[in-house]
């Protein structure tokens, strides 16, 4: 994916390549697929660079289902928050109390799910360049 950088007064300051980057447009319906075949499924960690194209609207970042009926979730919401969802946990539900309205950011995301961890608190977590 070309990236170019405007410097303070609007001209092209530097433009590059970034490798096995991706850029999902709205209109195209483009998703990435993986299906897991073995292993664990009662835990999985997402990690990815992540930046916002629009504001006040809710954007997907993962949808992950373990056995076809429980889904985990983690997207941008309306109010510009991020949130996690279990759907098989009707009370699991973790927003962050920081909004991401800088759409020149790029924000590093680790999303954590532990389904093994006896205390509800520990099994879903969210980071955001490195901070909980």
């Amino acid at each position: 994916m070309g990236v170019t950088i405007p410097s303070a007064a609007g001209e092209v300051k530097e433009s590059y390549e970034i490798s096995n980057s991706l850029r999902f447009n709205a209109g195209d319906s483009a998703k990435l697929t993986r299906t897991q075949t073995a292993g664990d499924r009662k835990t999985f960690t997402f990690s990815g660079w992540v930046k916002r194209s629009r504001l006040g609207d809710r954007q997907a970042i993962i949808s992950s289902s373990i056995d076809g009926s429980n889904e985990s979730f983690l997207w941008f919401d309306t109010s510009d928050e991020l949130f996690a969802s279990e759907s098989n946990e009707a009370t699991f539900g973790l927003r962050t109390n920081r909004k991401f309205r800088d759409p020149s950011a790029w924000y590093h995301i680790v999303y954590v799910v532990d389904t093994t961890q006896a205390t509800s608190d520990n099994r879903f977590r969210i980071y955001v360049n490195g901070v909980e």
